[in-house]
């Protein structure tokens, strides 16, 4: 799925995702997202950069799904999205570390 470049088209296909994922949920009781959209929206809310519109969703999706163990690139952009609020991220930080060692020091351009 392409990530739009303009503020609208963000919102949009967020608009889109998140509408799709309740409609599931309002339809069959729970929430069944063998896609990853739920991943995908914490880049698209990164690259948005609305920090309330973030929140409210770090809130659902931590309701919607407790055990979750996540995924290392929507981790990552999780503990960016909490760092820009002016938030201590590190647990969300030591999670993505944890879930791929060798994302960040990728992403640094350092030896693992």
């Amino acid at each position: 799925m392409p990530i739009p470049k303009t503020a609208k088209g963000l919102s949009s296909q967020i608009t889109r995702i998140r509408a799709h994922l309740s409609a599931f949920k309002r339809k069959y009781g729970f929430i069944d997202d063998g896609g990853g959209d739920r991943y995908y929206l914490f880049n698209l809310y990164y690259l948005h950069g609305d920090n309330l519109r973030s929140s409210e969703y770090i809130r659902w999706f931590q309701k919607q799904f407790p055990d979750d163990s996540g995924e290392p690139s929507a981790l990552l952009c999780w503990a960016l999205i909490v760092h820009g609020m002016g938030k201590k991220g590190e647990h969300v930080l030591g999670r993505t570390m944890l879930s791929n060692i060798y994302l960040l020091p990728h992403l640094l351009g350092e030896k693992v």
